[in-house]
């Protein structure tokens, strides 16, 4: 029979009657907001549009005088509004007024010209002084795809009111700053009004390509048009699958690379460099369809030192890169002295340096690699750090002139079926590398120990 009273707030859901000192308002324009009777501000009161902050210049309990950002046609919330009848509750409406500021969907800008030769510098200036540039980037319609497609070199002026930048290939249409800045300190990516149209350098690249058909293993070398060169870091998909880069020409006048094997199709090349717009870093298609077959040859000779397959040997800085369907099946041969079945690659090295040699495969779970000098017996001077059962074995071995042997062994006894692919690179000059380091398997160093 007791009655319990329950206080109860209702929140206004209809808006709240604040009023704005002007509800169509001019860019940059301060708006008070002032708060109806029976009701305050708290002092963290903050305002928003459309979940975006806005800019508040100074407040008290009754009134804010904050900037609108452009493009607004919508209430204002109000985040901290406290009603005198219960001081302890803080709540969030909207006014029942709608702000309008001005539509600004495009910016009328200024060009030192719309019809820009190739990678030629040009500037943009805003027509309105409170528009100013905080640019990040400048987009384009037609701009080409990679790294770096966009305009380059892009410089803004101290009074923020022009900027220049070099203009990139193929656009065609109304650039989209990113970003405008606004009174307010707000940020807009938003299109410009006069259509840029730059040089056409098309949409592939009449490349010459050194052989269309090549085998497995073979290098292709793909040498660009006049005007063009490629960039260091230049990478090419064949099939949708990368290649292996095995070396880039001397100021970028070529780029070679070993397919791999059952690849088809148009190189895409990332790092075409127009001549003229050097910053400008594009990917484009080649002319010409590249097939390599997809059956891997097994390489003759390979179980044994005295007739071992080579591999190329790279120049300083380059890669060479062999594929081998090696069998595995055994029976093991004589010069594989741990009863297990190894092949063997001959590399003749020319130049003393430091040789990164790297073994992959696909079928088996642990090859190890060992790097023995001539005549290719696995004795106590080859080098057994790629004896660890990492998946790829890779060494980086100092290696001096003359005929040394990478031995793949199959370490596990199940690697039968599988694709071996080797690959050198010849590394620059470097600090010496430590060699030799026992491999940390308690089995591979006993059986180690035969041959030390």
């Amino acid at each position: 029979g007791d009655e319990i009273v329950i206080p109860v707030q209702v929140i206004p859901q209809a808006g709240l009657a604040a009023t704005f000192d002007d509800d169509t308002v001019d860019l940059g324009q301060v708006v008070a907001l002032t708060a109806p009777a029976g009701v305050s501000f708290a002092d963290t009161a903050n305002l928003s549009i459309g979940g975006e902050a806005l800019t508040i210049l100074s407040q008290d309990a009754t009134t804010i005088n904050f900037i609108p950002p452009p493009s607004v046609s919508s209430p204002v919330t109000i985040h901290g509004v406290v009603s005198q009848s219960t001081p302890d509750i803080v709540y969030a409406p909207s006014t029942q007024t709608t702000l309008v500021t001005p539509l600004i969907d495009t910016v009328d800008v200024t060009y030192s010209t719309t019809t820009p030769a190739l990678g030629q510098n040009m500037s943009m200036a805003s027509t309105n002084p409170l528009i100013t540039f905080v640019v990040d980037s400048i987009i384009f319609p037609g701009q080409l795809p990679g790294r770096e497609g966009d305009p380059q070199n892009i410089v803004v002026a101290a009074d923020s009111l022009s900027l220049t930048f070099d203009a990139p290939p193929n656009i065609d249409g109304n650039g989209t700053v990113v970003n405008f800045h606004f009174p307010g300190d707000y940020l807009r990516a938003l299109p410009t009004r006069p259509v840029v149209t730059g040089a056409n350098i098309g949409l592939s690249l009449p490349a010459t390509i050194s052989d269309t058909l090549p085998d497995v293993s073979e290098v292709v070398t793909i040498t660009p048009p006049a005007g063009f060169h490629f960039d260091p870091a230049t990478s090419i998909l064949v099939g949708g699958n990368p290649v292996i880069v095995t070396s880039i020409g001397a100021g970028g006048s070529s780029v070679s690379f070993v397919p791999l094997p059952g690849a088809v199709g148009v190189p895409q090349i990332d790092g075409v460099v127009p001549d003229a717009a050097p910053l400008n870093i594009l990917t484009m298609p080649a002319e010409n369809n590249v097939s390599v077959p997809s059956e891997v040859p097994t390489l003759a000779g390979s179980d044994d030192p005295s007739t071992a397959p080579s591999i190329p040997t790279p120049a300083e800085g380059a890669l060479s890169v062999l594929f081998d369907a090696a069998n595995f099946d055994g029976p093991a041969a004589a010069a594989c002295i741990f009863g297990t079945v190894c092949h063997f690659y001959e590399l003749n090295v020319t130049e003393a340096g430091v040789y990164t040699i790297t073994t992959d495969w696909n079928v088996g779970s642990d090859i190890d690699m060992y790097i023995c000098p001539d005549p290719g017996a696995i004795t106590g001077d080859c080098i057994f750090d790629g004896a660890t059962g990492a998946h790829p074995e890779v060494v980086p071995a100092e290696l001096t002139p003359g005929a040394w042997f990478i031995v793949t062994d199959d370490f596990a006894g199940d690697a039968q079926g599988t694709t071996l692919v080797l690959s050198v690179q010849h590394d620059p000059p470097a600090a010496g590398v430590a060699l030799r380091r026992a491999p940390a398997d308690p089995a591979k160093l006993q059986r180690l120990k035969l041959v030390k």
